[in-house]
């Protein structure tokens, strides 16, 4: 039994992902007025000073490439005396800084000219080990840049273990603004924009945002381990089933995998991982479909994401706790009871509330302020919002308390515990 068919059986709705511009429904939003301080690790954000320094502006035609073929590099600036030479990053022992990359070296420094705008150049990938690689471009005038690349292994399933790189996550959150507009060409940076351009120069020099404290310390202990994977970039497999379309674009993992666990069952995840490994497997269709047939097994979920959707930007003071909030017959909300796992919701008068934005942060055009999972349904078959949604919203909302920022620097907040957007 293939996941294929699994995926009939769930009867969930299919998705369709462009592989040449991901579109995907975004909220976050910034302004021309937005101020500077906006948290660098939310959307609706502008770039910093540092991200927009200038670079040799790059990037490969592919996210990855096998091994023995040619890649394609195209150029988006024009750039003097240029030199390229390619670097695999994990086993470097130098200590790498925000905004580049460091890497052991595979090839040898080459002169390619001076690049225009719009410029192709060829770059042979060797018979190189799957990993993630870069190309490091200096020109005369002092500009560096750096065009990360994935070098996928010759057959699929070299190695026991896949490592998928977040390339589409690495350009939803890249807000460069290509069409120079003056606003990004991402939702992350701005709530007008539904869709994200893939094979584009990242900012930063072409520094992965937050490719330092997230990637490269993964990559770091799978050399100290000599862990032996297969490296991939999201779209390498020219596939896409649905238990992979929301890990994939944003980094999270679906509420459909989380649902199949919470009644004992394999999520979605772990069957595609099976049928990778080549691992035989099988199960009975009846006895599945007639167990999710049965009456106890049907409830409906809801899972909402409230952001911030007011013009203004202030300090938070006070912020809801995480836990169980319950709705009096009056549809005032109130706290419950301190709780981490929403399976406890005993009823649609009850509801989970996962707090992202607390007290210090700020609130903002396009923040994230929490998540919400309760029982039942927020929206009608003509996809409303119905009055116990917005009760709920309304509610919630209620439980914020902010003011207008200072003059001074804001504060550092670290994050709470669980306070990221996965469920």
């Amino acid at each position: 039994m293939t996941t294929r068919l699994l995926l009939l059986i769930v009867g969930l709705s299919c998705a369709l992902v462009c592989l040449a511009e991901a579109r995907v429904i975004g909220h976050a939003r910034t302004t021309s007025q937005a101020p500077a301080f906006v948290m660098d690790d939310s959307e609706g954000r502008a770039p910093h000073q540092q991200e927009l320094q200038p670079s040799v502006e790059a990037a490969f035609r592919a996210e990855s490439y096998a091994p023995q073929t040619v890649a394609k590099l195209a150029f988006f600036n024009r750039s003097p005396g240029v030199g390229l030479q390619v670097f695999r990053v994990g086993a470097e022992r130098a200590r790498t800084v925000k905004n580049e990359m460091r890497g052991v070296p595979v090839t040898r420094r080459t002169m390619i000219g001076s690049p225009t705008a719009r410029s192709v150049i060829e770059v042979r990938v060797g018979s190189w080990p799957s990993g993630v690689y870069f190309a490091r471009l200096d020109a005369s005038d002092g500009r560096l840049g750096f065009a990360p690349f994935v070098v996928r292994p010759r057959r699929l399933g070299e190695h026991r273990v896949a490592v998928v790189m977040p390339t589409f996550t690495w350009q939803a959150y890249n807000i460069r603004d290509d069409d120079k507009d003056g606003t990004s060409d991402s939702w992350y940076g701005d709530w007008r924009c539904n869709f994200v351009r893939l094979y584009r120069p990242y900012l930063n020099r072409g520094v992965p945002y937050h490719f330092r404290t997230y990637d490269l310390q993964f990559l770091h202990w799978l050399v100290k381990h000599d862990k032996q994977v297969d490296f991939l970039a999201d779209t390498d497999s020219g596939e896409m089933y649905l238990g992979e379309l929301n890990p994939r674009v944003t980094g999270a993992s679906s509420i459909t995998n989380v649902t199949a666990m919470s009644y004992g069952d394999m999520p979605l995840f772990l069957f595609h991982l099976l049928e990778f490994m080549d691992v035989d497997f099988e199960f009975d269709v009846d006895e599945l479909n007639e167990r999710w047939a049965q009456s106890h097994n049907l409830d409906e979920w809801t899972q909402f994401i409230l952001k911030q959707t007011e013009d203004v930007t202030e300090l938070i003071t006070q912020a809801p706790r995480s836990g169980i909030w319950r709705m009096r017959g009056n549809g005032q909300i109130a706290f419950a009871r301190r709780d981490t796992d929403w399976h406890t919701v005993a009823d649609e008068t009850e509801a989970f509330y996962l707090r992202i934005a607390g007290v210090g942060q700020y609130r903002y055009p396009g923040a994230d302020l929490g998540i919400m999972v309760t029982r039942g349904r927020f929206m009608s078959e003509e996809h409303e919002l119905l009055d116990r949604a917005r009760q709920w919203i309304t509610g919630i909302k209620g439980q914020f308390s902010s003011v207008p920022p200072g003059a001074e620097e804001p504060p550092t907040v670290k994050p709470e515990p669980f306070g990221f957007k996965m469920l």
